[in-house]
């Protein structure tokens, strides 16, 4: 939800100033969000409200979310311009991509995440637009019991069809082993010419080696949620799927 919150915060920006406008992002937002939210609203009253408190287990937090937000934005947007058929979102949590982005509503998009936070994300989305886009399926799947490409065809995923995988936010919470069987499966599932665009946490910091400023609160904070994180990820850039999907993920061609 800190994440919506910062989608939030950068929505309200000036037209001149804002990265990306995400209108959905309140909603998403529980009590105390909203009211922090509409504090910082305020001329002389924002600028006192201590961030640092909400963000200071996340070394630049905000910043992170902000720029990561417009870059996969704008991948995503051109991957429709390309003509890609449809969009897979893993861990969708409170993305808003579906809804917001300009002309995905011709593209079918699955939101796939754990089926209890999809009772709330659709519950808010359906306050907020009046009812669920008929363009969105929703895929629960529990990554650590159930694998994708299983989950997939049942919602109507179509193995031939050009998608474009995000996945953000979301490998520095699985282990090592689930997230190699994530990523495994979207090269299993995914056609010839789909593309992927993915976050992940530095392997410096995992390993101990890492000297920038927030590794270690970065570390312990992601400790608390996932015991095991040992992420062997190397690129955050997108990637185009080949038509024979090699064995290993993280070995796969670079686009930049």
């Amino acid at each position: 939800m800190v994440v919506a919150l910062w989608r939030a915060r950068e929505s309200q920006r000036s037209v001149a100033s804002r990265l990306f406008e995400d209108d959905l992002a309140q909603g998403f937002l529980d009590r105390r969000f909203r009211v922090a939210l509409r504090v910082s609203r305020a001329p002389v009253v924002g600028s006192l409200v201590p961030w640092s408190l909400i963000d200071g287990h996340w070394t630049g937090s905000r910043g992170t979310v902000a720029v990561r937000t417009r870059y996969i934005d704008d991948a995503l947007t051109a991957a429709l311009r390309r003509g890609v058929e449809q969009v897979v979102i893993l861990g969708a949590g409170f993305d808003s991509r579906a809804y917001r982005i300009p002309g995905i509503g011709r593209t079918r998009v699955f939101e796939v995440d754990h089926p209890m936070t999809q009772v709330e994300k659709k519950s808010a989305v359906a306050r907020r637009l009046g009812s669920l886009p008929p363009h969105v399926e929703f895929v629960p799947i529990d990554f650590s019991r159930q694998t994708l490409d299983g989950a997939m065809p049942a919602a109507g995923f179509r193995a031939t069809a050009r998608t474009f995988f995000i996945c953000e936010g979301v490998t520095h919470y699985l282990s090592e082993p689930d997230v190699d069987t994530l990523f495994r499966s979207v090269a299993r599932s995914a056609a010839a010419g789909s593309e992927m665009v993915f976050t992940y946490i530095h392997r410096t910091i995992l390993d101990g080696s890492a000297t920038f400023s927030g590794a270690s609160q970065t570390l312990a904070t992601v400790g608390r949620v996932r015991r095991a994180v040992h992420v062997r990820l190397r690129s955050c850039w997108p990637v185009r799927v080949s038509r024979r999907p090699r064995s290993r993920p993280d070995r796969r061609r670079r686009r930049g």
